[in-house]
């Protein structure tokens, strides 16, 4: 499970961004398409998948589509997860 944190100050709805704007960045630059995460080989796409670089390429790829993302938290199992704050 990913969970994703945006920051910036409030839009004319009084919101930081609805939750399927965020959702929908999510799933076009990382889960999918030619490049995308979801069910992908890891192996195929870092030399050393560790949750922490998965992480990273997940903040890089958010960072391109211009989410204004602060903290990222990455569950590898039900206990373990990662977290990159900014």
């Amino acid at each position: 499970m990913l969970e994703v944190e945006v920051s910036r100050e409030l839009d004319v709805r009084g919101v930081v961004m609805d939750f399927a704007e965020v959702d929908k960045v999510v799933v076009d630059s990382v889960l999918r398409g030619p490049d995308g995460l979801d069910h992908a080989d890891l192996n195929q796409r870092l030399p050393n998948p560790t949750a922490e670089l998965v992480l990273m390429l997940i903040g890089d790829r958010l960072d391109a589509s211009g989410l204004p993302w602060t903290r990222l938290r990455l569950w590898e199992t039900e206990d373990g997860s990662v977290i990159l704050e900014r």
